[in-house]
């Protein structure tokens, strides 16, 4: 239904700008009696014109309301937000990608090789998993972060050292920065859980440390928790979260910009035009 509406909203908005042409070409049309032209030729022209209008304001509202792959939203006054389908992997600056609470890289045993972190260890660290880990606890090191030790974990290969939600490793690898974040907890029996108060903090904290690093580097991110089985929220919501977040986390200032990426939007039933008329509508 509010789709609907907003066709119906551009498709009178045309209507109303060709106001003044319409009232021209009536005009001519009403003072072209003097000239030798037949009622019938009038009348056709009318119909053209007539036909004209609607196919053009027909056309205007579809463009504006077609599904769409991209979007951006200017959410705060220092920040613009992008929203689009892709392929993060293949973008250049800063990457987003989630982990767990003990930053587990076993992509045999633990991380699914075909999640965005199992994607970064298998294709980007080359199946190197200790390198990569031991490159995050440099980072951590570096930011003076201590994590809790010696935690009991289900599998032997885990690792036990957990951290805080919320932290967040910034590594380099092949002329890009990859900013990896403990967004989920993993309990003794290496079972998923998060709070969707946590989640909101994660995404806060998150920001927050990117206010600091990015620097002129435009950030990338993924839809975080839209893979997230205790959230039980849909994917668009989980979106129109994060962006709600990002609009009260204020100001974040991100002189590259911020971008929102997801593969097969579609697939996600992730509708851009939802996404789009809810955040012009609070402007």
């Amino acid at each position: 239904m509010k789709e609907n509406n907003a066709f119906l909203g551009h498709f009178m908005t045309m209507i109303a700008a060709l106001a003044s042409f319409t009232t021209l070409i009536s005009f001519l049309v009403g003072n072209i009696n003097d000239l030798s032209y037949s009622y019938e030729f009038r009348l056709a022209i009318a119909y053209v014109l007539a036909l004209f209008i609607f196919f053009i304001s027909w056309a205007y509202a579809y463009y504006q309301t077609r599904t769409k792959t991209k979007i951006t939203i200017n959410i705060q006054d220092s920040l613009m937000v992008t929203v689009e389908e892709g392929d993060i992997f293949k973008k250049k600056g800063i990457i987003c990608i989630p982990f767990n609470n003990f930053f587990d890289t076993d992509i045999e045993n633990l991380i699914d090789p075909n999640s965005l972190p199992g994607r970064l260890i298998k294709n980007v660290w080359k199946g190197k998993q200790l390198d990569l880990h031991s490159a995050i606890e440099k980072s951590l090191n570096e930011q003076n972060i201590k994590g809790l030790t010696n935690c009991k974990r289900a599998k032997s290969t885990a690792y036990t050292t957990s951290y805080p939600l919320g932290t967040c490793a910034l590594i380099e690898k092949d002329d890009n920065l990859y900013c990896l974040i403990s967004q989920t907890r993993y309990d003794e029996n290496d079972e998923l859980s998060i709070e969707r108060s946590e989640f909101n903090d994660v995404v806060g904290q998150l920001l927050q440390f990117l206010a600091k690093h990015a620097g002129t580097k435009t950030v990338y991110m993924p839809i975080l928790g839209s893979g997230i089985t205790p959230l039980k929220r849909s994917p668009q919501r989980i979106l129109n979260n994060i962006l709600s977040i990002i609009d009260f986390e204020y100001p974040i200032h991100l002189e590259g910009g911020l971008h929102i990426v997801s593969s097969n939007l579609s697939n996600k039933n992730i509708d851009l035009n939802k996404i789009e008329m809810h955040f012009n509508d609070l402007e």
